[in-house]
């Protein structure tokens, strides 16, 4: 996890039992990511370590302070439902913003963290968020450019470039060959 403005620059798709984004330490940024959970037995999202914890408990040094996490402009579809899973008790400085986000469940469950959506408003986030298909091109294909009246574009998502992602010509291996 980068420091400061983490963004993707591909969707995140097809994990299965892991969280997409995983952050402790303080003053993380995620921001504009596509994230797609779908299948059996998902983790949400999102997960996040509040308050104080110690790294490693065979180092004799200070825990870190998780805390002024951001959370902007991002889609996120889970099939769970479950959109942020939080270790530790959450407070005043474990958010600094979480907001104009579109949050997807084809079923029409939401929670954050065993909270309903008014109660996790009711914490100041997520004000501007919508729960809303995010009306990709073509979610099953994963093509993930936004139809033009997709909600995201009026929250500020930024269309991701993804013309050059993926393998470039002349990659030494194929895909599926385990010896180089």
């Amino acid at each position: 996890m980068w420091n400061d403005a983490w963004a993707a620059r591909t969707p995140i798709h097809n994990i299965q039992h892991k969280f997409a984004v995983h952050v402790r330490g303080p003053n993380h940024v995620v921001r504009n990511n596509i994230i797609d959970l779908d299948g059996l037995d998902l983790l949400p999202p999102f997960t996040v370590l509040a308050g104080y914890r110690r790294v490693n408990i065979a180092v004799d040094a200070p825990p870190i302070h998780n805390h002024n996490y951001t959370y902007e402009n991002n889609i996120v579809c889970s099939s769970s439902g479950a959109f942020f899973q939080i270790g530790g008790k959450v407070d005043k400085q474990t958010f600094k913003r979480v907001d104009n986000n579109v949050y997807y469940n084809r079923d029409g469950r939401h929670s954050f963290r065993q909270l309903t959506l008014d109660d996790w408003r009711g914490m100041g986030l997520d004000a501007h968020t919508q729960l809303a298909d995010p009306m990709f091109v073509d979610r099953k294909k994963h093509d993930y450019r936004l139809q033009p009246d997709s909600p995201a574009r009026a929250l500020g998502f930024q269309e991701i470039e993804t013309s050059e992602i993926g393998l470039k010509e002349g990659f030494p291996y194929e895909i599926g060959r385990t010896d180089p």
